[in-house]
């Protein structure tokens, strides 16, 4: 079986892209990091890596990583350098690459690598809409 061949039914996920501000807690008045969506949501694939690849990736920065690939006309070509979280399945990911296609290709996708952002506290209204 051939990994990532991409049809219209592989994009099931939802992903919104935003970047993290700092929010005071009304109850207690500490300050923490929270999520501000910017852009999104749209629509990802499950990007799907080899073992061999896994195991290239140990020791290195994207060993604890997940991807997922867009669309790069509808999607990529609108991402910024501010955005630097990705929201998926109510999880805060920091995006720590972003493998762009820069060809002219209409149904080119660019391959998004997120690492589980754990010091991010996620909004209600991001997951409701999102």
């Amino acid at each position: 079986m051939a990994l990532n061949k991409f049809t219209g039914r592989s994009f099931n996920k939802s992903i919104v892209f935003g970047t993290s501000v700092k929010t005071r807690d009304e109850n207690d008045g500490s300050e923490k990091m929270t999520f501000k969506r910017l852009l999104g949501p749209f629509h990802c694939a499950p990007y799907i890596r080899t073992m061999h690849q896994n195991f290239e990736l140990m020791g290195t920065k994207f060993s604890n990583t997940r991807q997922v690939s867009i669309n790069h006309q509808w999607v990529g070509s609108k991402l910024t350098r501010q955005m630097k979280f990705a929201v998926i399945d109510n999880e805060i990911y920091r995006i720590v690459d972003n493998g762009s296609d820069d060809t002219s290709n209409p149904n080119g996708l660019d391959i998004l690598s997120l690492q589980l952002a754990e010091d991010i506290d996620l909004p209600n209204e991001v997951v409701e809409d999102g």
